[in-house]
């Protein structure tokens, strides 16, 4: 790992992050980044001090994964990118137990049914107010878009909420977790929240 290494991650996971087409894992992380383009930059030595501090390419990808998904564009300069890629780490080591967590605060804010967790019909889904509030996780918002698939039924919110939505599918390969684990915690919610036994 290089200072030069780590600009073409940084590159490659800041399209995969902000832009719709690009995708870090069907490209393998490549970028057209020259290195006589990296040689010019003025910040390059943030880049060699970044590649000391993370040596190895998945430390490095996951540090920067983590930034962009929470929102922290500016990775290489922020002060709090440390404090992210942290949070990251605890939540992936207990995945379960975050979701877990953010389903009893969804259900103590519902009003009683599945549909009303997802609805738009009066505006925002209660869901999407509650992320928007970091009130639960984006780790959670990805575990239910794979077992709900909700963003296609929010597509009429897209103009307003893209780049969160964006996040949230983008993320989808970074968030790791036992999908018969999460499924089984899912199911108890719904079952909960309609008052049946489990």
């Amino acid at each position: 790992m290089d200072g030069y290494q780590a600009y073409k991650y940084f590159i490659a996971l800041k399209l995969h992050f902000t832009t719709e087409k690009f995708d870090v894992f069907s490209n393998n992380g490549r970028v057209n980044a020259s290195r006589v383009a990296y040689e010019r930059r003025n910040d390059k030595a943030l880049f060699e001090r970044l590649s000391r501090k993370y040596p190895t390419d998945r430390e490095l990808i996951q540090y920067m994964a983590a930034n962009f998904a929470y929102g922290n564009k500016h990775v290489v300069y922020s002060y709090e990118s440390d404090e992210y890629y942290n949070v990251w780490l605890k939540r992936k080591e207990s995945i379960s137990q975050v979701f877990k967590t953010d389903l009893l605060l969804i259900q103590q804010e519902c009003s009683g049914s599945k549909e009303s967790v997802f609805s738009i019909d009066d505006g925002n889904p209660l869901l999407l107010n509650l992320y928007l509030g970091n009130h639960i996780t984006l780790e959670t918002m990805v575990i239910l878009e794979e077992l709900e698939g909700y963003l296609s039924k929010w597509e009429p919110l897209i103009m307003f909420w893209h780049d969160h939505f964006l996040t949230i599918r983008k993320s989808k390969r970074f968030v790791k977790f036992d999908k018969n684990k999460v499924q089984s915690i899912y199911d108890n919610f719904v079952a909960e929240l309609v008052g049946e036994e489990v």
